[in-house]
């Protein structure tokens, strides 16, 4: 009785089972697996005995189970497996797409190709929609999916296995999974989603495991049986924070995965890299894609990371005093997207995830505010790495210097304009014909000499390392890939040569840097660069990985299921996966690429940054990386990319800021004054304005564009020291008013808090930065 008293007095998550019995067809398929009716006798008698036992249980878990029992007699939990997948998607049946335009689910999420009879072969309806935006090829209201069986439930979380009878639209599917639910904090749970006869890939991303009995949960969690949903509340208000009931079918197949949930409100956030405000259009139908790739920003297309994590207010969130948020993370680092669907009175929005690959891994997170669920985000993919106090000042690059003589002028310039510039950097054409960890004898002879004058200045200096290393240069001639070869840390090709793309040096090859070899090959190319160019931190570009020509120089296998899936995001840029990048079916040590693709700029900088440490001991360090995936944060910062100068751009830099703060990278910016095109003065003026508040800083343009530093700024004194910056830049851009900002929905403006008070900057807003002649696209 002592164990039992201290079992009641705990409050355990409310955890609800809902058996099959409210659907009179599936009891009556169930019905017909129970073995004989000696069995149905004894399974009915021995319902009577636990349902005298259901108080107990419930006051021992606290387990609420729902049942609803059949005239048949059939059991109401499924306690066993379903029969085998059939070769064939069941056949929609009269009635069944009468769905509503705002509740279909796309079952062509290929995008194009789509026919009626090719739709109705997928088990699926075909009708045209009322209104732009609904699919015309649907999943029908009882598409047949996953039950759920030998649930159970303990105060550590939920398990259960998982069986379908029916082919989806993309076989071969996993006939029987096991759900994992773990109860990790009072304000975080863990739902995964696996095939338990066959491991599948699972990112490297260092993230909590395992599961405790939480004492106060924010959360209630609910199964249900037939069809399989998860549902996750908010114990004290009942608003949505999970909820599968009514949306996408869940499919788990090979090269195919699909789950989807209910919004809580409008007021969605997240889902990066994609160029858009900060606030999420969930007015209309959207596709995200995760797919890293080297291209421009363009709004909506998949851009140089890959970050399926997003926040929704919940409904209370709008009153004073009151921000509840919610964040949801599907660890997944295959080629995937995210489906939006509009929210609106009478219709409850949705996001869908869709995968090509990996299993489910949801991160389910419950904060008081906005900004308390980025800091259990954090908690879960890793806090962000410290940048040294230097590298919160402001920074000056271009590609086109050409010469040590034109570093030079460029950096007299600026001190005899008194701009108090605390960085300089090179871009590729300082490299010895563009190749890594070289610099040119002939061109930049003196730069030796520069760096030791910005180190006498108290300025730092920053390099280029492109991962792709030249292929091409006779034995002997380049370390970098000689030794590389040696340590057998290159990307090899489906027939286990290495893999030759090409990029700025031409032929090259890709280093594996999850290989165990990596971080010494890496380190040494360091290491022994440093010592003739003493460098102050690392610019990682072209790392999605970028590559000029599509595949490999010898091509891709055209018989890896790899290279040619059958489920491709419909809208993705370049429309295969194979487009600017390495063959899918490429080999890494841990995995293909297929599945470590949206990790490669994650895994360069899980290196640089181990590279760093060793290389500087007890300084710190920056790191500048262009393509980011999940947990990032931990070892670089990033820029937003190639933009132009344009106002446009300079207005879609505040949201992309804001989002990679979420996304817990706070050391993030984007090319003040455009990278690419002409600047004027003017706009170049207000550019740095506003970039004074970009936590990362710089100035940047590309080699067929004029110098972007303009004498009227200089005049102005519109640059900061690094000492206005520190400390001075809250977190996700907000201060004491995160839900007003969220909810409104800014994306022109950011806080300011030196005082413990929400200010807005003079000048901050874009309508007072930007000259009456220009109109926001």
């Amino acid at each position: 009785m002592k164990s039992l008293k201290k079992w009641t007095e705990i409050s355990y998550p409310e955890v609800s089972y809902q058996p099959l019995g409210q659907d009179p067809e599936a009891s009556i398929k169930l019905r017909s697996k129970l073995k004989s009716s000696i069995l149905e006798k004894a399974a009915f008698v021995l319902l009577i005995l636990i349902a005298l036992c259901v108080g107990f249980i419930t006051v021992l878990f606290g387990i609420k189970v729902i049942g609803d029992m059949q005239d048949s007699g059939a059991s109401s939990v499924v306690d066993e497996k379903p029969s085998s997948v059939t070769g064939q998607p069941k056949l929609v049946e009269a009635g069944q797409c009468t769905v509503a335009d705002s509740d279909r689910f796309d079952c062509w999420p290929e995008y194009i190709g789509a026919t009626k009879d090719k739709c109705e072969a997928r088990g699926c309806c075909w009708q045209p929609a009322t209104s732009q935006g609904p699919p015309y090829c649907f999943f029908p209201a009882d598409y047949s999916g996953y039950i759920a069986f030998n649930v159970k439930t303990t105060p550590f979380g939920v398990t259960a296995d998982l069986a379908r009878t029916t082919a989806t639209l993309f076989p071969p599917d996993i006939e029987t999974l096991k759900l994992q639910i773990d109860f990790q904090t009072e304000s975080r749970l863990r739902i995964k989603i696996f095939d338990p006869e066959n491991a599948r890939f699972e990112p490297p991303v260092d993230v909590p495991s395992g599961s405790q009995a939480v004492t106060s949960p924010q959360y209630k969690v609910k199964v249900t049986n037939s069809p399989f949903n998860i549902v996750v509340t908010r114990a004290s208000t009942g608003a949505t924070v999970f909820d599968t009931t009514g949306m996408a079918p869940f499919i788990f197949a090979d090269q195919f995965l699909q789950i989807g949930t209910k919004l809580s409100s409008q007021y969605l956030y997240g889902l990066g890299e994609h160029r858009f405000g900060f606030l999420q259009n969930v007015t209309t139908w959207r596709k995200l894609v995760f797919w890293n790739r080297d291209d421009v920003p363009r709004v909506d297309n998949n851009g140089y990371g890959s970050h399926p994590f997003f926040l929704n207010l919940e409904p209370n969130a709008g009153r004073e005093g009151v921000g509840n948020a919610h964040g949801v993370l599907l660890l997944n680092s295959n080629a995937g997207e995210a489906a939006l669907q509009p929210y609106g009175p009478d219709r409850s929005g949705a996001v869908t995830f869709r995968f090509t690959g990996g299993l489910i891994d949801l991160f389910v997170l419950l904060g008081d505010t906005p900004l308390s669920v980025g800091q259990l985000y954090t908690q879960v993919v890793g806090a962000p790495y410290m940048p040294p106090f230097w590298s919160l000042g402001f920074h000056l690059c271009r590609w086109g210097y050409n010469s040590s003589e034109g570093l030079s002028a460029v950096i007299k310039r600026n001190r005899d304009a008194a701009i108090p510039y605390d960085v300089q950097w090179n871009d590729i054409d300082y490299m010895d014909q563009y190749k890594d960890w070289t610099y040119s004898q002939q061109n930049f002879k003196n730069l030796p000499s520069i760096i030791a004058d910005l180190h006498g200045n108290k300025q730092r200096y920053i390099i280029m390392a492109d991962p792709a290393i030249s292929s091409s240069q006779p034995a002997g001639n380049y370390p970098p890939f000689d030794e590389g070869k040696k340590l057998d840390i290159f990307v090899k090709n489906d027939d286990g040569k290495i893999l030759i793309g090409k990029v700025w040096p031409g032929e090259t090859a890709f280093p594996d840097f999850f290989h165990p070899n990596a971080y010494n090959y890496w380190y040494s190319q360091a290491k022994q660069f440093h010592d003739k160019l003493p460098f102050d931190g690392l610019w990682i570009d072209m790392n999605e990985p970028s590559s000029f020509i599509d595949g490999s120089a010898a091509g891709c296998s055209k018989t890896s299921k790899y290279n040619n899936p059958p489920y491709t995001p419909g809208t993705i840029d370049g429309a295969s996966l194979v487009s600017k990048t390495i063959c899918p079916s490429a080999q890494h040590s841990l995995s293909s690429h297929y599945d470590l693709h949206n990790m490669y700029g994650w895994s360069q900088a899980n290196v640089s940054r181990r590279t760093l440490n060793t290389l500087y001991g007890n300084k710190r360090s920056p790191i500048i990386s262009r393509s980011t995936f999940v947990g990032s944060g931990k070892f670089t910062g990033h820029w937003l990319g190639d933009n132009d100068s344009n106002f446009g751009d300079m207005a879609y830099s505040i949201p992309g800021i804001l989002n990679f703060n979420l996304f817990g990278i706070p050391l993030i910016g984007a090319d003040i004054c455009g990278f690419r095109g002409q600047t004027t003065p003017e706009m170049c003026t207000r550019w740095h304005q506003l970039g004074a508040f970009y936590p990362f800083m710089r100035n940047h343009a590309d080699i067929q564009s004029p110098s972007k530093l303009t004498t009227s700024v200089a005049v102005n004194g519109y640059i900061p020291t690094s000492g206005i910056k520190a400390g001075q830049i809250n977190v996700l851009g907000m201060a004491t008013q995160p839900k007003q900002v969220l909810i409104n929905g800014n994306s022109n403006q950011f806080l300011y808090n030196p005082d413990k008070q929400t200010l807005q900057i003079s000048g901050m807003s874009l309508d007072l930065l930007k000259p009456n002649t220009v109109t926001w696209s």
